[in-house]
């Protein structure tokens, strides 16, 4: 009798290692995924700011060009009132293209995040977090303890 409680518990221990071990390796393969799957997002959002940043880069260099030419416009002028006349219409010219700009910038930014959350959530649908692992884990631990008292019982 004290063979076969033996026999049957050294079974059981098995049936628990080998379960325990299924368990592990699955646990890795999804945190493994899920692993890659934040890496992706990183990269996402890098590229969003990326283009962002292209978009204000762009805007800056226009706006640089146009200042040096309107300086050597500044330069040229004769006459006080067509100074200020050239004056008046850099100003509204450069309040225009900083509204342009900021408007542009905030398109893209706008597109850069709908992008971005419409992939990052597209990607984190397929994060696993094995919770029907976990279930299956305590399904077969309430088993496996029903077993062994079973066992228990049998050898008393």
């Amino acid at each position: 009798m004290a063979a076969e409680f033996a026999g049957r518990s050294a079974t059981q221990v098995g049936k628990m290692l080998d379960y325990s071990f299924r368990v592990m390796q699955e646990t890795t393969k999804h945190t493994t995924q899920n692993l890659d799957v934040l890496m992706q997002c990183g990269t996402i959002v890098a590229e969003g700011w990326q283009t962002i940043l292209r978009e204000w880069i762009s805007a800056t260099q226009e706006t640089t060009q146009k200042n040096m030419n309107d300086f050597q416009e500044l330069m040229q002028c004769r006459s006080i009132d067509t100074l200020f006349s050239y004056q008046s219409n850099i100003l509204r010219d450069r309040i225009e293209s900083i509204q342009h700009s900021n408007a542009r910038i905030s398109e893209v930014s706008t597109q850069v995040a709908n992008e971005t959350a419409k992939r990052i959530s597209e990607m984190t649908g397929s994060i696993s977090f094995g919770s029907e692992l976990v279930e299956q884990s305590q399904r077969n631990l309430r088993r496996a303890g029903v077993e062994i008292t079973r066992v228990d019982r049998a050898g008393d």
